[in-house]
């Protein structure tokens, strides 16, 4: 039995197709039919789709004879598997840049919804309500002393992404200017970059380690290449009275209710203690309908209306809210009523009103 092998030179791997042929005598009629064949199927692919007939373009492929039509659609499966698998290799590779005098190990397992649990048991869930992707996860070693860990937390959205950083970082951190904004503290660097949250850190303390910190940190940031911005809505909030780095995202559950979802929120200290909100929904019957659920959830006395679409209530779990239902923007103000939360109320309402 005579064996005929074809090579096919795909990225990777490196695929053979084998043909047998129990006749010798045929040998030179099947060649001439597959150069036919190779000669005629570009043609008529191409004029398929140019035509935009996806109908004649199967049909066309459906009369190859049966050996060349496998080997098209071989080699074509073969291709496109090496270039999954060369891009899924890229993927790892663009997020961890070498370093010089850095070891660089790159974990193979990719951490998604289905198994954060494994590496993160506690906080998974936290997460998760942010649209987290995936975690990718290395380590860079410096000498047998010092290791650093770098984990690359993939989020749906920046927005997202700024909301697990926020749920996670104090108003009293050091913050440094890295990415979006970090902060670096004892054994730790996390921070913030577009759609990623980013954590770097190891168990050792002295100067040598801090300062790998901020390198690896550094050469992340450059390789990711994103811009240094905040969700949009932060802007709306009145700078007067805010405290610094009090502004977070709340994507679920906001004041403990389940129908206030998609919260940007900020803190103020300026002779009361008062938090201002924003939720910004995707219609202003959505957010009246909102509007109308929260209200049914409190006692009947101890809410009013108010000319405006203004609204004062007495939240037995939150104390006392004053907040405008405007289009489909529900803003407001949590604590005691006075002349300060009021301006407070009127300047997040006019510098919304600029925010789209």
């Amino acid at each position: 039995m005579r064996r005929f092998s074809v090579p096919v030179l795909v990225p990777f791997p490196i695929v053979h197709f084998v043909f047998f042929n129990a006749e010798p005598q045929r040998t030179q009629r099947i060649a001439e039919e597959k150069a036919l064949n190779s000669a005629v199927l570009p043609a008529r692919l191409e004029g398929f789709s140019a035509a935009g007939r996806r109908d004649l373009r199967v049909s066309a492929l459906r009369t190859i004879r049966p050996r060349a039509q496998c080997s098209f659609l071989g080699m074509a499966l073969a291709l496109l598997l090496g270039l999954f698998s060369h891009s899924g290799a890229q993927t790892r590779e663009s997020l961890f840049p070498e370093i010089k005098g850095w070891q660089l190990t790159i974990e193979q397992t990719v951490y998604t919804p289905n198994n954060l649990w494994d590496v993160i048991d506690g906080a998974a869930d936290l997460f998760l309500e942010y649209n987290f992707v995936d975690l990718h996860i290395a380590r860079y070693q410096k000498s047998a002393d010092l290791e650093i860990k770098v984990e690359f937390y993939r989020h749906k959205s920046a927005v997202d992404a700024f909301g697990m950083y926020s749920q996670e970082r104090y108003p009293d951190y050091h913050f440094i200017d890295l990415g979006t904004q970090g902060y670096l503290e004892k054994g730790a660097l996390n921070f913030l970059c577009g759609e990623y949250y980013i954590k770097i850190s190891t168990v050792q303390s002295e100067k040598a380690a801090q300062d790998g910190l901020m390198t690896i940190g550094g050469s992340l940031e450059k390789r990711l290449k994103r811009t240094k911005s905040w969700p949009s809505l932060i802007a709306a909030f009145p700078t007067k009275g805010r405290q610094a780095n009090t502004e977070q995202y709340v994507a679920r559950n906001f004041l403990g209710y389940s129908f206030f979802n998609n919260v940007f929120t900020a803190s103020y200290n300026d002779g009361a203690s008062l938090m201002a909100f924003i939720i910004r929904l995707e219609s202003p019957d959505e957010a009246s309908k909102t509007i109308e659920t929260y209200l049914a959830t409190l006692p009947k006395e101890g809410k009013s209306k108010t000319e405006g679409g203004r609204f004062r209530v007495r939240d037995p779990h939150n104390g006392i809210l004053t907040f405008i239902l405007n289009q489909n923007n529900i803003y407001g103000v949590i604590g005691a009523e006075d002349k300060i939360s009021e301006t407070l109320l009127t300047e997040l309402g006019r510098r919304l009103a600029g925010v789209h």
